[in-house]
């Protein structure tokens, strides 16, 4: 039933925005949409929020397990919940901390580099990853704030969304023109 939903009212948008590359090409398949008609606004995060709470914690982890030669890491279960998964990882890029994490939606497209992302869920590949990503920790936390910083805001989420309403309104503007008669 809701195919037919969507097949009888795709006559009524121009097209379909997306928090994710993996979610658009969902859309493109399940509506028959051209590759055009799928747009991508990432989803924001308060940076401000986030500097916010990391000056005010008492870094708990670091209480727990104290050390400074200790390696704390946090892994996240994507599942299903692929929004919750990806914000979770846009806050730790935030925090200075590195990323590394098994494959799932936009996660490649998001982290800056490669080494970051393993193919398999296999501890060993895992384990290396960490270990190497632990290695170059100053350069990924760099690289990951300014990244988050230029693609993961509130304010980026929002001009990518004005720019995907001007380019929608632009082709309304051109085809209300040559639907007009001549002289008008």
């Amino acid at each position: 039933m809701q195919r037919i939903a969507y097949r009888l009212t795709s006559m009524l948008y121009d097209g379909i925005v997306t928090n994710s590359h993996a979610g658009a090409e969902f859309a493109r398949r399940l509506h028959r949409l051209p590759q055009d008609k799928a747009r991508v606004v990432w989803n924001g995060i308060d940076l401000q929020e986030v500097d916010a709470r990391l000056a005010s914690s008492r870094q708990p982890a670091g209480q727990i397990f104290p050390g400074s030669d200790l390696k704390r890491l946090c892994m996240v279960q994507p599942g299903k919940d692929y929004p919750l998964a990806l914000r979770v990882v846009l806050e730790v890029m935030a925090c200075g901390t590195p990323v590394v994490t098994t494959d799932y939606s936009d996660v490649r497209r998001i982290l800056p580099f490669s080494e970051q992302v393993v193919s398999s869920r296999a501890a060993p590949e895992i384990a290396g990853a960490v270990v190497r990503c632990y290695r170059r920790r100053a350069e990924l936390a760099e690289t990951q704030r300014r990244w988050a910083e230029q693609h993961a805001t509130a304010s980026a989420s929002v001009a990518a969304l004005l720019a995907v309403y001007a380019n929608y309104a632009g082709s309304l503007r051109r085809v209300r023109r040559e639907r007009q008669p001549a002289g008008m």
